[in-house]
Protein backbone atom coordinates (compact mmCIF):
# COMPACT_ATOMS: atom_id res chain seq x y z
CA UNK A 1 0.00 0.00 0.00
CA UNK A 2 1.28 3.44 -0.87
CA UNK A 3 0.28 6.74 0.60
CA UNK A 4 0.86 10.36 -0.30
CA UNK A 5 4.45 11.07 0.68
CA UNK A 6 5.18 13.68 3.30
CA UNK A 7 5.84 16.05 4.64
CA UNK A 8 2.22 16.80 5.37
CA UNK A 9 1.14 20.12 6.83
CA UNK A 10 -1.93 21.02 8.90
CA UNK A 11 -3.48 24.33 7.81
CA UNK A 12 -6.55 26.11 9.02
CA UNK A 13 -9.01 26.85 6.25
CA UNK A 14 -10.10 30.41 5.74
CA UNK A 15 -13.88 30.38 6.26
CA UNK A 16 -14.74 33.74 4.74
CA UNK A 17 -11.93 33.96 2.22
CA UNK A 18 -10.15 36.74 4.10
CA UNK A 19 -9.81 36.11 7.82
CA UNK A 20 -8.63 33.05 9.69
CA UNK A 21 -10.87 32.45 12.70
CA UNK A 22 -10.75 29.99 15.57
CA UNK A 23 -14.02 28.56 14.27
CA UNK A 24 -12.34 27.47 11.03
CA UNK A 25 -11.76 23.90 10.01
CA UNK A 26 -8.45 22.21 9.31
CA UNK A 27 -7.11 20.47 6.24
CA UNK A 28 -3.96 18.51 5.45
CA UNK A 29 -1.74 19.82 2.66
CA UNK A 30 0.92 17.82 0.85
CA UNK A 31 3.52 18.56 -1.83
CA UNK A 32 1.80 16.09 -4.18
CA UNK A 33 -1.77 17.32 -3.72
CA UNK A 34 -3.09 20.67 -2.59
CA UNK A 35 -5.48 19.13 -0.08
CA UNK A 36 -5.31 15.56 1.16
CA UNK A 37 -8.25 15.75 3.58
CA UNK A 38 -10.84 18.25 4.68
CA UNK A 39 -12.12 18.54 1.11
CA UNK A 40 -15.58 19.82 0.17
CA UNK A 41 -18.22 17.15 0.65
CA UNK A 42 -16.15 15.37 3.30
CA UNK A 43 -16.28 15.68 7.05
CA UNK A 44 -14.10 18.62 8.09
CA UNK A 45 -11.34 18.37 10.65
CA UNK A 46 -12.48 20.61 13.49
CA UNK A 47 -9.73 20.15 16.08
CA UNK A 48 -6.23 21.49 15.58
CA UNK A 49 -4.81 18.57 17.60
CA UNK A 50 -6.44 16.06 15.21
CA UNK A 51 -5.09 17.90 12.17
CA UNK A 52 -1.58 18.00 13.60
CA UNK A 53 -1.67 14.28 14.45
CA UNK A 54 -2.82 13.41 10.92
CA UNK A 55 -0.14 15.67 9.42
CA UNK A 56 2.54 13.87 11.47
CA UNK A 57 1.42 10.41 10.25
CA UNK A 58 4.12 9.83 7.59
CA UNK A 59 6.92 10.73 10.00
CA UNK A 60 5.35 8.71 12.82
CA UNK A 61 5.01 5.65 10.61
CA UNK A 62 8.62 5.87 9.45
CA UNK A 63 9.87 6.37 13.01
CA UNK A 64 7.86 3.35 14.18
CA UNK A 65 9.32 1.22 11.38
CA UNK A 66 12.85 2.21 12.45
CA UNK A 67 12.13 1.39 16.09
CA UNK A 68 10.58 -1.98 15.17
CA UNK A 69 13.48 -2.87 12.87
CA UNK A 70 15.97 -2.05 15.62
CA UNK A 71 14.28 -3.44 18.73
CA UNK A 72 11.91 -6.20 17.61
CA UNK A 73 14.64 -8.77 16.89
CA UNK A 74 15.59 -8.53 20.59
CA UNK A 75 12.06 -8.26 22.01
CA UNK A 76 9.88 -9.84 19.33
CA UNK A 77 7.21 -11.13 21.72
CA UNK A 78 7.03 -8.12 23.99
CA UNK A 79 3.51 -6.59 24.04
CA UNK A 80 4.90 -3.26 22.86
CA UNK A 81 6.61 -4.91 19.88
CA UNK A 82 3.42 -6.74 18.96
CA UNK A 83 1.41 -3.51 19.24
CA UNK A 84 3.95 -1.66 17.10
CA UNK A 85 3.82 -4.29 14.35
CA UNK A 86 0.01 -4.25 14.45
CA UNK A 87 -0.02 -0.44 14.13
CA UNK A 88 2.28 -0.61 11.10
CA UNK A 89 0.11 -3.31 9.52
CA UNK A 90 -3.01 -1.20 10.11
CA UNK A 91 -1.36 1.83 8.49
CA UNK A 92 -0.36 -0.33 5.52
CA UNK A 93 -3.84 -1.80 5.13
CA UNK A 94 -2.90 -5.33 6.17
Amino acid sequence: MTYTKGPWEARIQIPDGHIITREGTWSIWTPEYDVCTGVPGGEPIRKESDARLIAAAPELLEALRVVVDYYVPKFAKAPEAVAAREAIAKAEGR
